[in-house]
């Protein structure tokens, strides 16, 4: 697929997408400091290749705890603690069942709390077996959110033994401020799964908290926390359970069970977390476990069981098997106990592939050495004799550990082998290490931390699990370069500690800190300190800018990482010593907004006013970008979640648009679509609504004669940011987007300026010139359009145009593409009349070169475009926002086989040649008078040929131009922008006999 990220919408979109690790997050908050588990802090601006050596860096302080640490401490800068002031935080949990938060710079102890209930202690590893010894408490790592809660929200599980021998795992909400319980906690962790597996009764398997422990990290996503369990011991039975609990009332709302009909299986993963797409998609390794090789048409395990597989889980509704893969051997290998389970998952971002081809991967690797990196659109699932995976690496000793990820270059560390480096490049991993550490490290080998600033100074940190622990920092570029280690010192003096495993170092702020059997290790520069003169500035909505003075000591270095997307650094983006950091923003025409420096190790916030004050939403255009096409013969080559199957009669598939190769971030709050079907017969409606909410009585699209058809539409976003599609009939769907709608705080925000009706192209007409009239498009030609210098007043400083799009073609037209003028012609579509019937469609159409747009036509047609409104920048007088909506229908003049609706929304069809006046406002959809246009799609039933119907603004005239064209009679649906006219009305005029509906998704107001 093309994705044209050459053009400047894509570089505005790309600005607003959150990257594919977050940035600006103002600390380490999750297992290997992101949702795709990369292991990236490339906001370093105090370690370097050229300081981080035994002469000036070393061990600082060690932390003591009550037991051992085999959780990754995490990182909060800038925590208010009542009482002590403003920390940075290290918080660390124990298997004593302990909760400790740090000063992260001094070691002074702030807080710490038991997570032991009364008469309750730790659990006694009474099998021996020398996992988790001596004790059981907090094993995996917690998870912090600090939008939860007031202060922000610590989740954590942790394992106990009441006097009554009654074991217990619990979910615990600890303030971060405080380590208060939140949300009523701690929740108990209980389930069942419907199964006949291991230690089942009654067809239900029912977690027994005795036989687990939580070994993989917590993981939050969406405002849901994932946990999942690892057997205690291999003691049978034990089944693979993953569970989601509602962070604001710790509710549990998903369980699975992933070997329901076996036994086994279980998430290890050597303390990894599983990973989260963009999409809310759930991405993990499973141990060794039943396999049903005995396969469903569409290739999953027909009872369910899927032991030793990487597993990727939609969480739209539940938690439910999307895709996977395993080995061809995995039954063998689940038999031998040489399972992917023992290591951990990672997603990669955007690569491109040898064929030109963007590809979502994601790699993990086990106890056979094999480093299967898998395209998470279609991750290969079971094959008998092969493996039907993107890439499979030789990693050279089994993985007990997780990799990580830096400068297209992917780290793993084997167990008793030397740490490796695969490059990317030429749409492949090298089949070889670039380069390996000098020395190999024992068991479990290591999962290695990056610590950069951007793309710069990256260094590889890995723990050795030796008597005493070592740490070891590698160049990024090579890791032959052992840039330190706690070793080299003379009199022990950088010692701090006993080896643990699966320890993954934290870097943060000029700082490292790894876990032991007893405590932390803290390291850092040894003779340097920092600050900084403030750690805030608040600005006017006007151009502008500061300083921010930093005391140094003499000779050491620093930098600036800036991840926010409206500052500039102006001068001092590093230095030696003390300086200034000098930064500018320019003026802000949208709402109030906020970003970050990091400065020498420092946060320093940034927040700008704006002149803007509005809680709806502005629209961000893209160059338009086929999202999914489920066509398997003649489509697009979509696969996974965006690809094949079609959509089978009355049913319902969800799509997780951030998920895309599109560039659409998952802050987006309404998605402009078109979306085209491909019918297999007679298609009675397809609805498209938010995911997660349950179906609205509203269509999308009709194609009643089985043609190929498309609309546009405005969808809001629902859960994991995604969109649901009903289709009555069997038909194939694509979607293509133009655009977004999210708050109007970044710089290409865009505010909607409704325009009276108004016909700027007519390729039928002479009256319109040269420029907007004739002659008609040729097949396979492409016409430029430059609409501000039309006759219709939309002015240069638009940036996008609505239209209403019609053509009027000699013969069948396959499909009309319009595009930014001035790029490439995308692989969309905008319009498709098979029939060539007389036939249009509205669209939102970014501006291109010279604000023109450009027309693909497929066949020979002529062509109408209205446009009702334009998109620009804020500030100007009647700049309006969207407020997206639920799906809401409005209006339906069907006396039979309609929705009830009465009186002013309800019978009686239109008669030819008249006109009706709908009171939006005053409907059953909650539409508030403040609504100054509407995001509508019409439906006719005519009971004849109709010709033509119009909308506009009530009490003006009625414009010459059309919003829906069905000459043949056919149930037909468009969308369209309509401003509100007199007491918020809209006018409606039909030239033949119809039955109208029309649907709501939104609103533009102030």
């Amino acid at each position: 697929m093309l994705n044209l990220r050459q053009s400047w919408l894509h570089v505005a979109a790309a600005l607003l997408t959150l990257p594919w690790v977050l940035r600006a997050q103002n600390g380490v908050f999750t297992w290997h400091n992101d949702a795709a588990r990369s292991g990236q802090n490339l906001e370093e601006t105090i370690l370097t290749p050229s300081n981080v050596n035994s002469a000036s860096f070393g061990r600082l302080f060690t932390l003591s705890v009550d037991g051992k640490v085999d959780a990754e401490p995490l990182y909060v800068a800038s925590v208010a603690i009542p009482s002590q002031g403003t920390h940075n935080v290290l918080y660390v949990a124990t298997e004593h069942d302990s909760v400790y938060a740090f000063d992260a710079d001094t070691g002074t102890d702030l807080w710490k709390v038991s997570l032991l209930l009364s008469g309750e202690q730790t659990y006694n590893d009474s099998a021996n077996c020398g996992q988790v010894v001596p004790e059981i408490g907090i094993t995996s790592t917690p998870a912090i959110d600090l939008t939860s809660g007031p202060h922000g929200t610590l989740y954590v599980v942790a394992m106990s033994i009441d006097s009554s021998s009654n074991v217990h795992q619990r979910l615990h909400a600890l303030d971060v401020t405080t380590g208060a319980e939140e949300f009523g906690g701690p929740k108990t962790v209980s389930a069942t799964f419907p199964g006949s597996g291991a230690g089942s009764s009654g067809g239900v398997n029912t977690f027994n908290p005795r036989q687990y422990k939580d070994r993989a990290a917590l993981l939050i996503s969406n405002g849901i926390v994932y946990i999942s369990f690892a057997s205690h011991c291999d003691i049978a039975p034990y089944n693979a359970w993953i569970m989601g609990y509602k962070e604001s009332s710790l509710a549990q709302v998903s369980v699975v069970d992933l070997t329901p009909d076996g036994n086994d299986g279980s998430v290890w993963q050597a303390g990894a977390g599983p990973a989260a797409d963009a999409g809310g998609n759930l991405y993990f390794l499973l141990a060794n476990g039943t396999f049903d090789t005995t396969l469903t048409a569409a290739g999953f395990p027909v009872r369910g069981d899927y032991g030793n597989a990487f597993m990727n889980l939609s969480t739209i509704s539940g938690l439910l098997v999307q895709d996977y893969f395993t080995m061809d051997d995995t039954v063998s290998e689940s038999n031998g106990d040489v399972d992917l389970g023992s290591g951990g998952e990672m997603l990669l971002p955007t690569l491109i592939d040898s064929h030109g081809n963007q590809r979502a991967l994601a790699v993990g690797a086990g106890k056979d050495g094999n480093g299967y990196v898998v395209d998470r659109n279609n991750m290969g699932k079971f094959h008998s004799s092969n493996n039907a995976v993107f890439q499979q690496l030789s990693l050279g000793g089994g993985i007990y550990s997780s990799p990580a990820w830096f400068n297209n270059t992917l780290y793993y560390g084997p167990n008793g082998a030397q740490l490796e480096a695969f490059p990317f490049a030429n749409g492949v991993f090298s089949a070889s290490p670039s380069s390996r550490s000098s020395i190999s490290y024992e068991y479990p080998g290591a999962t290695p931390s990056i610590s950069a600033n951007g793309s710069a100074s990256g260094i590889v940190w890995a723990a050795e699990n030796s008597s005493p622990a070592v740490l070891h920092a590698y160049s990024a570029a090579n890791l032959a370069t052992e840039l330190y280690n706690s070793n080299q010192a003379a009199s022990s003096r950088d010692h701090f500690g006993a080896g643990n495993k699966y320890i993954t170092p934290l870097v943060a702020n000029g700082k490292v800190y790894v876990g032991t059997t007893n405590g932390v290790g803290v390291f850092g520069l040894l003779n340097c300190t920092y600050s900084i003169s403030s750690s805030s500035a608040s600005l006017a909505s006007g151009a502008g800018g500061n300083e921010v003075s930093i005391t140094a000591t003499t000779g050491c270095s620093w930098s600036v990482a800036n991840p926010s997307n409206f500052i500039t650094i102006a001068s001092g983006a590093s230095g030696t010593g003390s300086g200034v950091v000098s930064f500018t923003v320019p003026a802000n025409l949208g709402t109030s907004r906020s970003g970050a420096l990091i400065i020498a190790g420092h946060l320093f916030k940034v927040t700008q006013a704006g002149q803007t004050t509005t809680a709806g939403m502005a629209f961000y255009p893209l160059t338009p970008c086929r999202l999914a096409d489920t066509r398997s013969a003649g489509g697009s080559g979509k696969t996974g979640p965006f690809g094949p199957p079609y959509l089978a009669s009355a049913s319902s598939r969800s799509f997780p648009i951030p998920a895309s190769f599109c560039d659409v971030p998952a802050a987006a709050e309404a998605y402009s679509l078109n979306v085209t079907v491909v019918p297999h017969g007679t298609l009675d409606y397809l609805t498209v609504w938010p995911a997660g909410e349950s179906m609205p009585r509203v269509s999308t699209l009709n194609a009643t004669e089985g043609q190929t058809l498309a609309n546009a539409a405005i969808v809001p976003v629902g859960t994991d940011s995604a969109i649901s599609v009903f289709a009555s009939n069997a038909t194939d769907v694509i979607l293509d987007i133009n655009g977004y709608f999210a708050p109007a705080t970044a710089p290409q925000a865009l505010a909607f300026y409704p325009a009276t009706p108004c016909r700027v192209v007519d390729t039928r007409m002479d009256t319109f010139g040269s420029d907007f009239g004739p002659p008609q498009l040729a097949a396979l030609s492409t016409r430029s359009f430059p609409i501000p210098s039309s006759s219709c007043g939309i002015p240069s400083a638009a940036e996008a145009y609505s239209f209403n799009m019609t053509v009027v073609p000699p013969g069948p037209l396959e499909y009309l593409s319009t595009w930014p003028a001035g790029q490439s012609r995308p692989v969309v579509s905008t319009l498709n009349d098979a029939s060539g019937a007389v036939l249009a469609n509205a669209a939102i159409v970014p501006a291109g070169t010279s604000g023109s747009v450009d027309v693909f036509a497929y066949n020979a047609t002529d062509l109408i475009v209205d446009n009702n409104g334009y998109f620009a920048p804020p500030g100007s007088a009647g700049a309006l926002y969207f407020y997206p909506m639920t799906p809401c229908r409005v209006v339906d003049t069907r006396a039979v086989g309609g929705s009830g609706r009465t009186g002013s929304f309800g019978p009686p069809q239109m008669t030819a040649g008249s006109t009706r006046d709908f009171p939006i406002p005053t409907s059953s959809c909650g539409i508030p008078a403040t609504a100054q246009a509407y995001s509508l799609n019409f439906t006719v039933v005519p009971p004849g040929p109709l010709n033509y119907i119009t909308t506009w603004p009530t009490g003006q005239t009625m414009p010459v131009v059309s919003t829906l064209n069905d000459v043949g009679g056919a149930i037909l649906a468009n969308a369209a922008i309509v401003p509100a006219g007199s007491s918020g009305d809209i006018s409606v005029y039909a030239d033949n006999a119809t039955d109208l509906v029309i649907d709501i998704n939104g609103y533009f107001a102030p």
